[in-house]
């Protein structure tokens, strides 16, 4: 029986909480997986590098590295995955999002309405495995999306 390819995420958050709420919530498609997880950036740069997920769940705000550095490495090491910031609300997320969509982020979404929101969040990680994003589904909700998104 040929079994379907499942999309791999990996998960980049200082927060043991948040890594686990997000095995949680990745957990509920059977379509993606969790390839693994660090608390920070050096870390995840090692793991990507041989682990090369499809789409990588970056913190705003990680210990060792500001995250917008961490996607200047990212690129010289692996550029085969799609990032999702996960990003605080606020003007400074708004900032930092904007910086990230910039830098080839494909959506940011709001770390504050996760829960309350987990089913767009997993609708944009459907679309992101897809490969065709539709920004009218998200719009003025929980997802700040890129130009050129999918």
């Amino acid at each position: 029986m040929n079994e379907k390819k499942r999309t791999k995420v990996y998960v980049i958050d200082d927060s043991l909480t948040f890594r686990a709420m997000m095995d949680t919530l990745v957990g509920q498609d059977d379509d993606l997986e969790i390839c693994g997880m660090a608390a920070d950036a050096e870390t995840a740069l090692e793991d990507i590098d041989w682990l090369q997920p499809d789409i990588i769940l970056l913190d705003q705000t990680l210990p060792d590295m500001d995250s917008l550095e961490f996607l200047d490495a990212l690129k010289q090491h692996w550029q085969g995955s799609r990032v999702v910031m996960i990003a605080l609300a606020g003007a400074d997320g708004m900032h930092a999002c904007q910086m990230a969509l910039d830098k080839g982020v494909v959506a940011c979404f709001d770390k504050s309405r996760l829960i309350r929101n987990s089913r767009e969040f997993i609708t944009l990680m459907d679309e992101i495995r897809g490969g065709e994003i539709h920004p009218d589904w998200h719009a003025g909700k929980a997802v700040t999306l890129g130009g050129s998104a999918a």
